[in-house]
């Protein structure tokens, strides 16, 4: 290859939750998908150093850049390299695809109440085998209702802890406090 061609392989036998294959082809849609002006992808800016994207065999992606981009794997690792099932995408749309998605991690979308909960499920069989059987996501945007809600066991894991009631946490008979590497006090 060259400074601006990265060649991906996929994991073989992979597939969406809803059956498609998660193939070459998936990986080539979804990011020129992101790239299409018409769609508005949030993620258009930040894949806009890619000049195209090639399928070379159902396993084997080729992405060429137009320029080098060294950090190109470190993004496509997070939100914006998403993967979708093309038929599904193109059946549901943009309002269907967050309304209900579908992917191929070790979790499952299973529902969504706006302002209430988001659930997932794991998926039984996936290589990444998943140890807890059922996620679900509260918003609780007032810290004090999420430490009382950490404090008396009606969550598992709270994030952004109001700091005055960091040290309450940690020293808790029943939870456990640690400090993302950006938050915590240098030594």
């Amino acid at each position: 290859m060259n400074d601006t061609t990265w060649e991906v392989k996929l994991r073989p036998g992979l597939t969406f939750h809803n059956g498609e294959p998660l193939d070459a082809e998936a990986v080539r849609f979804s990011l020129m998908r992101a790239l299409d002006p018409t769609v508005k992808s949030v993620f258009a800016s930040s894949l806009n150093t890619i000049a195209r994207v090639e399928v070379v065999d159902p396993l084997t992606v080729r992405i060429v850049t137009k320029a080098p981009d060294p950090i190109l794997p470190s993004r496509l690792s997070m939100q914006q390299g998403q993967i979708l099932p093309p038929k599904y995408a193109a059946e549901q749309g943009t309002r269907g695809l967050a309304r209900k998605p579908v992917g191929a991690g070790p979790y499952r979308f299973v529902s969504w109440q706006k302002d209430e909960a988001i659930t997932l499920e794991a998926v039984a069989d996936h290589w990444r085998a998943p140890k807890i059987a059922r996620v679900v996501f509260k918003p609780i945007p007032e810290g004090a209702s999420r430490v009382a809600a950490l404090k008396t066991g009606a969550v598992d894991i709270t994030a952004h802890v109001p700091p005055v009631d960091f040290p309450a946490i940690q020293k808790g008979d029943r939870t456990v406090a640690s400090r993302s590497p950006a938050t915590a006090p240098s030594s």
